[in-house]
């Protein structure tokens, strides 16, 4: 199948997708894990993977698809996104699009996938924090730890 009549919309989707990851990236970046910002990033990338792969651009395909594997476990809340976490993505965008500017000028993707691939895979981030525990109020000096609860009220009688 010809898909030479998909090239212009393919290259203009793409970078749109970019476009929102790098904002997504910004946002993440300056600290804030919002579950939103992750879910759409990962919607970005499967969206890129589903479109690279569909043309037959297998390294933008397996970029893509290695971005969204990472970012799963975020979404999972499994991680916490990290400086280096969103440099490491920052680099996959970056790729991405050096990849979609080619095809843009004419020229086949060419990105050099491989060292940004067994990058992203050696990445160990640091586990998510675990969720608050509940504070429980001091206990007085002298107090039994915890203190059993009155028996119930008798039910009161009907009046006469």
């Amino acid at each position: 199948m010809d898909m030479s009549k998909y090239l212009k919309m393919f290259i203009s989707e793409s970078q749109e997708h970019l476009q929102k990851m790098d904002r997504l990236l910004l946002e993440l970046e300056k600290g804030g894990v919002d579950k939103t910002v992750i879910d759409t990033l990962f919607r970005e990338a499967h969206s890129l993977k589903g479109m690279s792969a569909s043309m037959g651009y297998d390294d933008l395909a397996k970029v893509s698809h290695r971005m969204e594997d990472f970012l799963d476990g975020y979404r999972k809340g499994e991680r916490t996104p990290d400086r280096a976490a969103a440099d490491l993505l920052f680099e996959g965008v970056d790729l991405l699009r050096q990849g979609v500017e080619n095809l843009a000028a004419g020229s086949p993707p060419n990105v050099s996938a491989q060292p940004f691939l067994e990058r992203i895979s050696a990445y160990r981030p640091a586990p998510a924090a675990p969720p608050p525990s509940p504070v429980s109020p001091p206990v007085p000096a002298g107090a039994p730890a915890s203190t059993p609860a009155p028996p119930p009220s008798p039910p009161a009688k009907p009046a006469v």
